[in-house]
Parts: structure tokens; sequence; C-alpha cells
């Protein structure tokens, strides 16, 4: 696959998109690491693996 090319006006937002996705990554991680509620687990486990493909697909811009 080619190089995407992105009007600069759109790098700022990309950047806040892929800081974001990043940060939700890492939350969930966060939660799945102190709780010991296992619905809190399950429910930060369905969360952190949608933000990991969100995560996936920025980083293939």
């Amino acid at each position: 696959m080619g190089a995407i090319e992105i009007p600069d006006d759109m790098l700022p937002c990309l950047r806040s998109d892929h800081a974001g996705e990043t940060g939700a990554v890492h939350i969930y991680k966060g939660i799945r690491a102190v709780t010991r509620l296992d619905y809190v687990r399950e429910f930060a486990r369905e969360h952190q693996a949608t933000e990991e493909r969100h995560l996936e697909i920025m980083n293939m811009i």
C-alpha cells in the first residue's frame, strides 16, 4: 500500500487522536492492573481491545 498524503491542516487533529487512543489503551490497562472486580476487569478488557484496534488504525496512517 502506498503512503497516504495527509493535508498539513489535519496533522494536529491526527496527533490529538493518536494521543487519545494511546491514553485510552493505557487507562484500561491500568484499570485491569488494580481492580479486583471481575465485571470491571471484563469491561476494561473489552474496551482496551477496542481502543487497541483504533490505535492500530491510527498507526497505519
